[in-house]
């Protein structure tokens, strides 16, 4: 059965902590501005109006998470220990001071069973990205996306390799246009090749199997996700964000991100700040369809180059035609089936 404290049961209770909280924290500035009576009704589909006993208000969970993810602490189980003493916690979740705090398996279970998912969170997220575009606080001028790397509770020894079969097929389309590149050139067509069977060995966690392996800070690597994070570059608000498994690269989540974008504010931006992590060409031409201007940082090879001739200082005479600095030039030979010009 749903049970929630009114306002006036909230304010009493705050009463006892007029000499002890922070009135400067942050907290403090969001219960002011936030409209929890809009998210309890948001909420209130999730619980039966008459069955079972009477809940934890649904408020103090989504409060107690909100200062989870505010204060940066670890864990629920952590969380809860710090509200259980700190005033200003407890002020702003509007509790007396006789008033245990939930158990953290209520909130994972809230979590977990209650709204079974993260669909809630997303409409929630969504919703607010509205109300602060409608408040002109986003630009569409200029975006920015990177991806973070999150490290998984899995100890990186314990290692189980899986062995997957799949189907590679070639993508028509691209073999389409890199055969119209070498009949312009004076080159045969390559013939499409037939779908086969392959077996991809993958390392998975028996703790946490949906987590991948990364050695993108760790040489011996970790088991890790990555969240892909697109930021208005005028206030600095995340916009869009994803958490997939750690070989899943962000030139492969961008556009998709891109896409629920315009179908929530109605466009897509102008342009879009990118590191060389993006530097991918399927990515490039999804923009380039979108009419996106991007900015993709520089990817340095990682073969020796000479100091005088580097690819980036080659000089474009012409689609078959480079010039390096030294002025000798490089002609033509052959396009690859990957898409590598020679």
């Amino acid at each position: 059965m749903l049970f929630s404290h009114t306002s006036n049961e909230v304010n009493q209770n705050r009463s006892f902590y007029l000499n002890s909280y922070d009135p400067s924290h942050e907290l403090v500035a969001i219960d002011h501005v936030m409209n929890w009576y809009d998210l309890f009704k948001k909420l209130k589909k999730y619980y039966p109006k008459q069955n079972g006993r009477p809940s934890v208000d649904p408020i103090f969970l989504v409060k107690i998470l909100m200062i989870q993810n505010l204060e940066g602490f670890c864990s629920v189980r952590f969380t809860c220990k710090q509200v259980q003493q700190n005033m200003t916690y407890r002020w702003f979740l509007g509790i007396s001071p006789f008033q245990k705090i939930p158990d953290h398996s209520t909130i994972s279970r809230f979590l977990s069973e209650r709204l079974g998912g993260a669909s809630f969170w997303l409409n929630l997220f969504n919703l607010h990205l509205q109300l602060i575009n409608h408040e002109g606080f986003l630009s569409h001028e200029t975006w920015a996306a990177d991806e973070t790397e999150l490290k998984a509770n899995a100890n990186k020894r314990l290692r189980k390799v899986e062995e997957l079969e799949t189907v590679v097929e070639e993508d028509e389309e691209d073999l389409k246009f890199i055969n119209e590149f070498r009949n312009q050139n004076g080159k045969k067509s390559l013939k499409p090749k037939e779908a086969k069977n392959i077996i991809k060995r993958r390392i998975k966690s028996p703790v946490d199997p949906d987590s991948a392996l990364s050695v993108k800070h760790d040489e011996r690597g970790r088991f890790a996700y990555f969240e892909h994070r697109v930021v208005d570059t005028l206030h600095n608000f995340i916009i869009a964000t994803e958490v997939t498994a750690a070989n899943v690269p962000g030139h492969k989540v961008l556009l998709s991100q891109l896409d629920s974008l315009r179908d929530l504010f109605g466009r897509y931006s102008n342009e879009i700040a990118l590191d060389a992590g993006y530097h991918n060409a399927k990515l490039a031409k999804g923009l380039f369809a979108r009419k996106v201007f991007s900015y993709i940082s520089y990817r340095r090879p990682s073969t020796k180059e000479h100091p005088q001739c580097r690819r980036i200082k080659f000089r474009k005479v012409n689609d078959i035609l480079y010039s390096c600095p030294c002025g000798v030039p490089f002609y033509y030979k052959t396009t690859t089936r990957q898409g590598y010009i020679h």
